[in-house]
C-alpha cells in the first residue's frame, strides 16, 4: 500500500469496524429473517417457489441457506454470520476502490462514503442486499473511473472488479440498469467500444447463474413470475411520492450539485453521478417506495457530494453539496423504524417454538421478523399476502379483470386451506387494511369465500391485541380442508 493511500484505507477500515460494532446485535429487520428463514427451510428440504413463494430469484436465498448452514455447524446465530460476511464483502470493496483511485480528496470521498451510507441506513435496513449491493458497485465505479482518465489497469484486477460487482447486480434484473448507464457513458468518454476483462468476470458470472437457475430454480421462472406479474403492481404509489423517498432526495441534490460544480467534479464524482442516476433510475422502475430499495442511490450520492465537498475551491456546486450531506443525515430519521412486528409479538406470546401461526395481511413486516426469531411454524408459502392489493383495488374500481377475480379467489380458498388442512394454533387478522379491503373490512372479504368461511368455522376469537384480531382452534370442521388448494395461488389465472 502507497503512503499516499495509507490514511483513507485505515479510516474506511476503523470506520467500517465500528459499524459493524455498534450494529452487531442488529436491528435483524423483516426481510433478513426472511432470508434466514428460507434458508432454513431450504436446508430442511422444502423447494424455493414451490414450497416457499418469494419474488425475488434464488441467489439471496441460496446464500441465506449458507448462512443457516454455518449457523447450524458452529451454534452462532445466523445473522451474525450474515454481518460478518457483510462486513469482509465491505472491506474487500474498499480496498479494490482504493486501490483504483490515485487523488486523495477522491480516496477520502470513497471511504467515507461507503462507511456514511453503511451508518445512515441500517437502523431501518441493516444487512439488506441494497447495502450489499453498494458494496458490490463502488469498485465497479472507481475503475470505470479511471478507463475514462485512460489510466492502465492490471487484467487481473479488472477481472476481479467484474467478479465483485457480478453477485451483487445479479440480485435483481433492475439493477442491470447501472451496468448499461455506465458502460454507455463510458462509451461516450472515450469514442469507442471494447471488450476488457471486467466485461468477462460480469459476463461470465451471469452465465453461470443463469444456468443455475434453469438447473436448480426453474419454477421461478415457470411458477413465480406469472403470479408477481399479475399481483405485485398492488404497493405502487405515484412518481411523485418516490421523488420524495428521502435517499432519492439526496440523490437529486447530488445530480444538481454535480451539474453546478462540475468543474471541479473529476472523473470519479462523474462516475459516481451516473450511478446514481442509474440506482434512481432504479428505484423509479421498481416503484415500490420501500426505503431500502434507495440505499445505492443514497450511497453513490453521498460519493458524488464529497468529492465536490472535499474540493479545495468554492463554488454554487459545492454549496448544494454540503446541503445535500446535511441531507444525507435526515435520512434514518424519515426512513422509519427497524420493526413493525411489536403488537404481532404481544399478539402470539403464548406459542411457543414449532407451534403454527397464520398470518392475514397484505403486509411483510407485521409479523416479520417475529417469526423467525421465536421458532414459530409458518405453513404460509408467502411472507405477507403482497398478491392480495392488486385483486382488491381491481374490485373496489369494478374492473371486472377475471384474472384478478381468479387471484383473489385463489388467494382465500389458499389461506383456508392452510388453516383447515394445517389447523394453527393461532390466525391472526390484521384490520390495519381495511380501508384498503373491498368494504372496508379484510375479514369479510376473505368470509365471502364458503371455503374460508368454513375454515375459520372451526376457531374461536378471542381479545384482540391493537389492529390484530386473533382465532384459536375450537374443533375440526369436516369437509373443510381441501389440499388441492394448498397450491391455489401458483394455478394458472385465466
Amino acid at each position: 500500500m502507497s503512503a499516499n493511500r495509507f490514511g483513507p484505507v485505515a479510516a474506511g477500515l476503523v470506520g467500517l469496524l465500528l459499524w459493524a460494532s455498534v450494529f452487531w446485535s442488529g436491528p435483524l429487520v423483516n426481510d433478513v429473517g426472511w432470508q434466514l428463514w428460507i434458508g432454513r427451510q431450504m436446508n430442511g428440504g422444502a423447494s424455493l417457489y414451490g414450497d416457499i413463494l418469494e419474488v425475488n430469484p434464488p441467489l439471496w436465498f441460496w446464500i441465506g441457506a449458507g448462512i443457516e448452514r454455518l449457523s447450524s455447524v458452529t451454534g452462532m446465530a445466523g445473522e451474525r454470520w450474515l454481518a460478518l460476511a457483510f462486513l469482509a464483502y465491505a472491506v474487500l470493496s474498499l480496498l479494490l476502490t482504493l486501490r483504483l483511485i490515485d487523488e486523495r480528496r477522491e480516496q477520502w470521498a470513497a471511504a467515507l462514503a461507503l462507511a456514511l451510507c453503511l451508518f445512515l441506513t441500517s437502523p431501518y435496513a441493516h444487512l439488506q442486499r441494497e447495502q450489499f449491493l453498494l458494496m458490490s458497485v463502488l469498485p465497479y465505479v472507481a475503475l470505470a473511473a479511471r478507463r475514462a482518465e485512460g489510466r492502465p489497469v492490471p487484467r487481473a484486477l479488472a477481472f476481479a472488479v467484474g467478479l465483485v460487482a457480478a453477485p451483487g447486480l445479479a440480485l435483481k434484473h433492475h439493477f442491470l440498469i447501472f451496468p448499461a448507464l455506465i458502460e454507455g457513458w463510458l462509451i461516450w468518454r472515450r469514442k469507442r467500444v471494447d471488450v476488457r476483462p471486467e466485461h468477462i468476470g460480469l459476463v461470465g458470472a451471469a452465465l453461470a447463474y443463469a444456468a443455475a437457475v434453469l438447473l436448480f430454480a426453474p419454477s421461478y421462472l415457470g411458477t413465480m413470475l406469472p403470479v408477481i406479474q399479475a399481483g405485485y403492481h398492488g404497493y405502487n404509489p405515484s412518481l411523485w411520492t418516490l421523488l420524495f423517498q428521502p435517499g432519492i432526495v439526496v440523490a437529486l441534490f447530488a445530480l444538481v450539485a454535480a451539474l453546478l460544480g462540475r468543474e471541479r467534479l473529476g472523473t470519479l464524482g462523474e462516475a459516481a453521478a451516473v450511478g446514481t442516476t442509474a440506482f434512481a433510475l432504479v428505484f423509479i422502475v421498481q416503484g415500490k417506495n420501500f426505503h431500502y430499495q434507495a440505499i445505492p442511490a443514497l450511497g453513490l450520492a453521498l460519493l458524488t457530494l464529497l468529492v465536490l465537498l472535499l474540493a479545495k475551491e468554492n463554488g454554487s456546486g459545492r454549496l448544494v453539496a454540503g446541503v445535500g450531506v446535511l441531507a444525507s443525515l435526515m435520512v434514518p430519521l424519515k426512513a422509519g423504524q427497524a420493526r413493525y412486528d411489536q403488537f404481532f409479538q404481544e399478539a402470539v406470546r403464548d406459542l411457543r417454538p414449532g407451534e403454527g401461526v397464520t398470518m392475514i395481511s397484505p403486509s411483510q413486516a407485521l409479523s416479520w421478523p417475529a417469526v423467525y426469531e421465536r421458532g414459530l411454524r409458518w405453513d404460509q408459502r408467502t411472507m405477507g399476502l403482497w398478491m392480495v392489493l392488486s385483486p382488491w383495488a381491481a374490485e373496489k374500481e369494478r374492473s371486472g379483470d377475471p384474472r384478478m377475480v381468479a387471484l383473489g379467489t385463489a388467494v382465500r380458498r389458499e389461506m383456508a386451506a392452510e388453516i383447515a388442512c394445517k389447523r394453527p394454533s393461532m390466525v391472526v387478522v390484521d384490520r390495519f387494511y381495511d380501508e384498503n379491503a373491498p368494504g372496508g373490512d379484510v375479514l369479510s372479504w376473505f368470509m365471502a369465500e364458503p371455503r374460508f368461511r368454513a375454515a375459520l368455522g372451526g376457531y374461536r376469537e378471542v381479545a384482540p391485541v391493537a389492529v390484530l384480531r386473533r382465532f384459536v382452534p375450537l374443533r375440526a370442521t369436516p369437509g373443510a380442508c381441501v389440499p388441492g388448494d394448498l397450491e391455489a395461488i401458483t394455478n394458472p389465472l385465466p
